[in-house]
This record gives C-alpha cells, sequence and structure tokens, in this order.
C-alpha cells in the first residue's frame, strides 16, 4: 500500500494507492500516530482489490486511528462499498463521505467510475445518467443504487 499525504484547506489528506490485503497492515500501522489530532481524508481511489484479511486489518487501522484523530471516507470504490453495505458498524461507513459509482456505455460499451459525495443520495432513487466522453453515448450505472447505497440506511 502507498500512502502519499498533502494539506488541503487545512485537512490532511491521504491518498492510498494498491491493495488492502493481508500485506496493508504493516504499511498502515505507523500513520494513526502520525496522524493523532488531525483530520484525515483517507482517499481511497486508488484501492483496488480488497479481500477479507486485507478488510481486517483496514478496521484495526481505523479504529486506532479513530482513538486520536477525525477521519473521513473519500472516493471510496466498489470494493470498498460493498464491505461497508456488509459491516456498516465495523467498517466506519458513516465516515463514508463520497463514493466511485461504475458506470457503463450503453453504446460503445466504455466503462469509469463517477465519484459522488453521499450528502442527498437517496438509495430509493437511481443514479442520474451520464454521457460518455468517447462517444456522448448515454452512461448508466451498472449498479442500482439501492443495493449500492446500502449502507446509508439507518437502523
Amino acid at each position: 500500500m502507498k500512502i502519499v499525504t498533502l494539506n488541503l484547506d487545512g485537512n490532511l489528506v491521504a491518498k492510498l494507492d494498491g491493495k488492502l490485503d493481508e500485506r496493508c497492515g504493516a504499511d498502515l500501522a505507523s500513520y494513526p500516530a502520525r496522524w493523532k489530532g488531525r483530520h484525515v481524508v483517507l482517499s481511497l481511489e486508488g484501492v483496488g482489490e480488497v479481500n477479507s484479511i486485507g478488510f481486517r486489518q483496514w478496521t484495526d487501522f481505523l479504529r486506532a486511528l479513530d482513538a486520536g484523530s477525525t477521519f473521513e471516507l473519500a472516493a471510496c470504490g466498489p470494493e470498498v462499498v460493498t464491505y461497508c453495505g456488509l459491516l456498516p458498524g465495523i467498517s466506519f461507513a458513516a465516515r463514508v463521505s463520497s463514493i466511485r459509482v461504475p458506470y457503463r456505455c450503453g453504446h460503445c460499451r466504455h466503462e469509469r467510475q463517477e465519484v459522488m459525495d453521499v450528502r442527498g443520495l437517496d438509495p430509493q432513487k437511481a443514479f442520474p445518467p451520464g454521457v460518455c466522453a468517447r462517444c456522448s453515448g448515454a452512461l448508466t450505472a451498472t449498479v442500482p443504487a439501492s443495493e449500492y447505497l446500502e449502507f446509508l440506511r439507518k437502523d
């Protein structure tokens, strides 16, 4: 796991790039102490694969970070969103500020992910259509909002 940090608008932005797998725990371990007392935006745009061992190590990291800092999870992709829906409490799903929604063009089949702020998203409403940058065809979300946004539901 590669982590690049920068200061933006008074917040520490940590851009993560790599896999949340059995090797990520060692890469993440030193950061909670370094970031103590800061607000950290964890940008997950570069996170691709997630497995169960890596997700457990990720939640251990988030618990350690939560003990001394505030944080939010930004640009969460389908791999992370799936775990947030399955395990909202331990995944800190309430800290998700934005997600990446997968889209596909109905004409040329081009795929891309759109980053959306979770505030104002309604699991009962479909994701808005888009326009393909390649062919100007219609982009539609490849996942239903009702399932993808399961982690937003309050029990």
